[in-house]
Order: structure tokens, then sequence, then C-alpha cells
């Protein structure tokens, strides 16, 4: 296994990339074209 440190740089670089990705995944599903098994 990694060492904590490494684990540790690890996670901030995955939430470095991840955040603006996951803000424009949030766009998307936010707007109103919602296809994807959205009975309502």
């Amino acid at each position: 296994m990694l060492s904590p440190e490494w684990r540790a740089l690890v996670v901030a670089l995955v939430m470095a990339v991840l955040s603006p990705v996951m803000a424009e995944i949030g766009k998307h599903v936010e707007a109103p074209t919602v296809e994807e098994g959205s009975d309502e």
C-alpha cells in the first residue's frame, strides 16, 4: 500500500481533477433535458 503521505497527495490530486469535472456534470444533470431513467 501507499504510505499515508502519498495517499494524502493522491487524494488531493484526484479531488483537484474531479472537482471541475463534477461541477460540469452537475450543470448538465440539472438541465431540463434529463432523459435517463427519470419517470417522475
